[in-house]
């Protein structure tokens, strides 16, 4: 099954069951940007941090955040669908019940407006034992 998702000026074909890869012009103009947590910052399993960030051009935005294991091959929700630009996330869970184990993982960020979504990636942290 394909579908067809708009981004900006760009058009992504994919198949439903594998997702989508989005360029990173996007994201870019919609000036996107994650402000906690930093760049490989160690995280706590079990403790709460906030995840926020800023969206310049975001209007009636929803948003969702995921984590990422193995790269960018398998993501998880940690947030349900918000319209706040921040989350705050207990560490190591997910929505669906799955939990992280110590290691890298990447933060990422789905934003769906009225006209277009996004998806950002690429903020690593890791998780250590409490």
């Amino acid at each position: 099954m394909w579908r067809i998702v708009s981004v900006g000026w760009s058009v992504c074909l994919a198949v439903a069951a594998l997702g989508c890869s989005f360029p990173t012009e996007p994201t870019k103009s919609l000036n996107v940007q994650f402000t906690t947590p930093t760049e490989g910052e160690v995280l706590t399993i079990g403790d709460t941090v906030t995840i926020s960030w800023t969206c310049g051009a975001c209007e009636d935005f929803t948003y969702q955040v995921f984590v990422y294991t193995d790269g960018f091959n398998r993501g998880f929700a940690v947030s349900p669908h918000i319209t706040e630009t921040s989350f705050s996330w207990v560490v190591g869970s997910t929505i669906e019940g799955v939990a992280f184990a110590p290691g890298s993982v990447e933060i990422g960020l789905k934003g769906e407006g009225p006209t277009r979504e996004f998806h950002h990636w690429g903020l690593s942290v890791r998780l250590v034992e409490g």
